[in-house]
């Protein structure tokens, strides 16, 4: 739904199941007093951030994302221990205002980021925390990991939310324009369309993300299926995951 504040409306969806276990199970038992949230306002304006803070002793909470919503800062009012970062959570100087967490939240996030990719994501964060907490819409149309725009827009119309409806027909003419101008600039990123994390761009294998946590010394913990994406998409599913670091307490 669309909710009206200071004049301006934004997009406020309700926190989904899944997702509210994912973070009760994992902060009880891995016991996080800090943690850091990934792209966390868009839609849900950081209500996963927020079931944290209130259900835990949360010493220190941050919540990055390029844009922060009002809404989600209205919120913040009665959280002095919660930090807003503002910025692309793939720079470097992004990465630099986060300290040792005791977890990194990834929700839906890895599944758009391109340049640098998804598991450069995963190199850049792993040495501040000794756990991720992962919800990924992951690709089960290969064995290998798949860059959607290599498949070409037919494909990725078919792969992609918004690409068509049951009936066959098209609903998000943005696609039309990621593909008209895959190599220019986006006018909101510092980054060419073909790489802008409104984008979907990755189809990520679950062996592939386990292999990449692997090699940053963390091991899998606890896995889900939780069954298809949303709409007529068929090569994806969303699967949770925690992966806990395997010198526990070294970040």
């Amino acid at each position: 739904m669309l909710m009206e504040i200071e004049g301006k409306s934004e997009l406020h969806k309700p926190i989904v199941p899944n997702k509210g276990r994912m973070i009760m199970d994992a902060f009880e038992t891995y016991r996080v007093r800090s943690f850091a949230d990934l792209g966390a306002c868009w839609g849900v304006n950081a209500g996963y951030s927020y079931q944290a803070l209130m259900s835990f002793n949360i010493e220190r909470a941050y919540v990055v994302d390029t844009h922060v919503t009002k809404i989600a800062e209205e919120r913040s009012r009665l959280y002095p221990n919660l930090q807003f970062v503002t910025g692309e959570i793939g720079y470097q100087d992004t990465v630099d205002q986060i300290p040792g967490v005791d977890a990194i939240i990834l929700y839906d996030m890895l599944v758009h980021q391109a340049k640098p990719d998804w598991d450069e994501i995963i190199d850049m964060y792993a040495p501040k925390t000794r756990l991720f907490v992962v919800y990924n819409q992951q690709w089960t149309g290969s064995q290998q990991t798949q860059r959607l725009i290599d498949l070409g827009k037919d494909e990725y119309l078919r792969n992609t939310p918004g690409g068509t409806n049951d009936a066959g027909v098209r609903v998000d003419k943005r696609i039309d324009e990621l593909f008209d101008k895959l190599d220019q600039k986006h006018p909101l990123f510092d980054k060419t369309y073909r790489d802008a994390h409104n984008y979907w761009q990755w189809g990520i294998t679950d062996a592939d993300l386990i292999a990449a946590m692997w090699r940053n010394n963390f091991k899998l913990e606890w896995m889900k299926n939780f069954g298809s994406f949303y709409g007529p998409l068929p090569n994806f599913e969303n699967h949770g995951f925690f992966f806990v670091k395997n010198n526990t307490w070294d970040y």
